[in-house]
């Protein structure tokens, strides 16, 4: 038990540290190419239209399986990220894009650019694109929670590869 929690806490540790260390809060859409920036604007319109219209296929076909999630354990799981097949997010994962939060937060987002942040690893070679939205307000009780989703592109298309939480 004491070094399963260990494990947590230096992966909890490591995860956060990454963020906060190599993230740019003033993302540079000059850096892109112009390819990436029409590839990445239609993402977000094909992703803006699959979540308005909970179309578990149209999701599925904007991620690359198998997706990695940090929150998706199930009730008593002890791992600490769930890779998610596609049949699996068909039947009930995709439900993590069907967040009220999520919902108003991606249609008061005219483009992808204004809410993308960018994290880089310690040699800042491979870099990884990010958005997110305040799934839980803070309060007195609470820090409150953020759901991130890394996209990456793999082939000349962009897709979600991991879906987290800080």
């Amino acid at each position: 038990m004491r070094i399963n929690l260990a494990r947590i806490v230096l992966f909890t540790f490591i995860l956060n540290a990454q963020f906060l260390c190599a993230q740019n809060d003033n993302f540079d859409i000059g850096k892109l190419k112009n390819e990436d920036k029409q590839l990445l604007s239609e993402y977000w319109i094909n992703f803006k239209n699959a979540v308005n219209t909970k179309d578990k296929v149209a999701l599925s076909s904007l991620i690359k399986f198998p997706l990695i999630c940090d929150y998706c354990q199930g009730v008593g799981s002890k791992q600490l990220n769930v890779k998610i097949l596609k049949n699996q997010f068909e039947k009930k994962y995709f439900e993590i894009f069907l967040d009220p939060k999520l919902i108003k937060r991606i249609n008061n987002t005219q483009d992808i650019f204004s809410i993308l942040i960018e994290t880089c690893d310690a040699t800042g070679k491979k870099c990884i694109l990010n958005f997110g939205y305040g799934s839980i307000e803070p309060s007195k009780i609470s820090e409150g929670r953020q759901h991130f989703f890394s996209l990456e592109k793999i082939k000349n298309k962009y897709y979600i590869t991991s879906a987290w939480t800080i």
